[in-house]
């Protein structure tokens, strides 16, 4: 019986950490996590995937990650992106917070691949203005 509930907690412990890594890449994966694999992905052109700031308007006015949507964190339950649940979906916000929330809200819905980049102050390169 022991055995049964250390095993138990690893299997929940591993569950834990995939889901805290920020989604459900498979493993061995690449990582957008990382600024410049992310970069990578908005440059090309061959795996679909969406970028969602979940930001306020105004602070997505004032500079986002290139090729981003913004859904407001508070928003995107009644307005998730219009894509299929198995789409890679990847969220940021300002400091990481709201992009959590955003991952848990769009994990509860059914979205199966959903990465959670952190806060935009990662993003060492240049910010989209719209200017």
């Amino acid at each position: 019986m022991r055995i049964i509930v250390i095993i138990a907690v690893l299997v929940l412990a591993s569950a834990a950490l995939l889901l805290y890594a920020g989604g459900s890449r498979e493993s061995g994966g690449p990582d957008y996590r990382d600024p410049e694999t992310l970069r990578m992905l908005i440059e090309g052109q061959n795996n679909p995937h969406i970028l969602i700031d979940v930001r306020t308007p105004e602070e997505f006015r004032g500079g986002h990650i290139p090729g981003a949507v913004n859904i407001p964190v508070d928003r995107i339950a009644s307005a998730p992106p219009d894509v299929p649940a198995d789409s890679l979906v990847i969220v940021y916000c300002r400091s990481g917070a709201r992009s959590a929330q955003a991952r848990r809200t769009l994990n509860n819905m059914g979205f199966e691949q959903i990465v959670d980049f952190g806060g935009i102050h990662r993003w060492p390169f240049s910010l989209d203005t719209g200017r």
